[in-house]
C-alpha cells in the first residue's frame, strides 16, 4: 500500500524530533559552585589589587596565613572581600564636585549616602589622590560609613574644579582581587576563627563611642 501525505508527515516529524530529544536528555544540568569561601594566603607581601589584573594598583598587601573570604574568580584571579586581617587598616575615599548636589552628608563620623556613590581604593604605594581612582564598593541611598578625614581639593588637584573629598574607613562590601596561586582553602577552624573575627570588627566598624585609630593615617593621606 502507498504511503498516504499524513503519514510521511508523521514519520519526518517523528525522525525530526527524536535526536532533539537525545541531545536534550544528554545535556548536563547546570551546576551552580559555591563561591563563597574562606581561602588562606600561603605567601608574604601578596598583593590585593583593585582589579583581576596586575596593571590594577594595590589596595592591600596580605602575608602567609591571612584569611580572607572568597566570593569568585575570574581567569587565574580572585575576588576576595574587604573584611579580616587584610583589610583592618584599610581606607577609601568618597569623592564629588564641591559646586554640585551633594551625593553624600556627613554627620559626626557617620558618612550617608544620599544616592549611589561609589567609593575608591586607595592606593597604597601613593599618597597622590588623582592615582586612587577606581571604585571597589558601591553605597546605595541610606547606607552608611565611616568618615575619617573631610576635605576640599584646590581647582586643579587633579581636577580643574573644586571637589569634596571624604576618606573613609573601608567596609567588608568592598572587594579586591587577588591572585588564585598566593591563596589555598582554610581548615575547618581556620574557618571558625576568620568568622569570629569578621563579626567583632564589623560590630567595632558601626560604633560612633570611639575614634578609629585610622584617623591620623586618613589626616596624612590627604595632605
Amino acid at each position: 500500500m502507498m504511503p498516504t501525505i499524513q503519514h510521511i508527515i508523521g514519520t519526518a516529524t517523528i525522525m525530526l524530533f527524536v535526536p532533539l530529544a537525545g541531545v536534550s536528555a544528554q545535556t548536563p544540568s547546570t551546576s551552580i559552585e559555591d563561591t563563597s569561601w574562606v581561602g588562606v594566603v600561603i605567601s608574604n607581601a601578596t598583593n590585593v589589587r583593585c582589579g583581576a589584573n596586575e596593571s590594577y594598583y594595590t589596595i592591600a598587601r596580605a602575608n602567609a596565613g591571612d584569611l580572607v573570604r572568597v566570593l569568585g574568580k575570574s581567569q587565574d584571579w580572585l575576588k576576595i572581600e574587604t573584611s579580616g586581617n587584610v583589610f583592618k587598616d584599610s581606607i577609601g575615599y568618597v569623592k564629588y564636585p564641591a559646586s554640585g548636589d551633594a551625593a553624600f552628608s556627613t554627620n559626626g563620623t557617620t558618612g550617608t549616602a544620599n544616592s549611589e556613590i561609589g567609593v575608591l581604593a586607595k592606593n597604597i604605594d601613593s599618597d597622590e589622590l588623582y592615582l586612587s581612582w577606581r571604585p571597589i564598593m558601591q553605597m546605595h541611598d541610606g547606607d552608611t560609613i565611616y568618615v575619617i578625614d573631610s576635605t576640599v581639593t584646590d581647582p586643579g588637584t587633579p581636577h580643574r574644579e573644586s571637589y569634596v573629598v571624604h576618606t573613609v574607613q573601608m567596609s567588608s562590601s568592598g572587594v579586591g582581587w587577588i591572585n588564585s596561586s598566593r591563596i589555598k582553602r582554610a581548615t575547618s577552624e581556620q574557618v571558625a576563627m576568620f568568622s569570629g573575627w569578621s563579626r567583632e570588627t564589623k560590630e567595632v566598624a558601626t560604633s560612633e563611642t570611639h575614634e578609629s585609630p585610622l584617623a591620623e593615617i586618613g589626616r596624612a593621606s590627604c595632605r
